[in-house]
C-alpha cells in the first residue's frame, strides 16, 4: 500500500530529508485528489466527467513538481 511505501521511504531516507518531504507532499496531494473526486462525483448527478479526472491528474502532477521544487528551497 502507499502508506507502507511512505513508511519505507521514511525509514530509508528520514522524514526531514528532501526525498521524505517530497514523498509526504506527493502522498498527501494524491490522497486528496482521489478523495475529492470520489466524494464530488458520488454526491452530484454529473454524468459527463470524462475529462475531469485526466485534467485533475495533470494539475496534480504539476503541483507535485512545484511542491518538490519548493521543498528543495525550504
Amino acid at each position: 500500500s502507499c502508506m507502507a511505501i511512505l513508511s519505507d521511504i521514511y525509514t530509508t531516507y528520514g522524514v526531514d530529508s528532501y526525498i521524505g518531504r517530497c514523498a509526504s507532499v506527493i502522498m498527501s496531494s494524491s490522497d486528496t485528489l482521489f478523495y475529492i473526486v470520489a466524494v464530488y462525483f458520488t454526491n452530484t448527478k454529473v454524468k459527463k466527467f470524462l475529462m475531469a479526472i485526466p485534467i485533475a491528474l495533470f494539475a496534480n502532477f504539476v503541483g507535485m513538481v512545484i511542491a518538490c521544487l519548493l521543498c528543495r528551497i525550504i
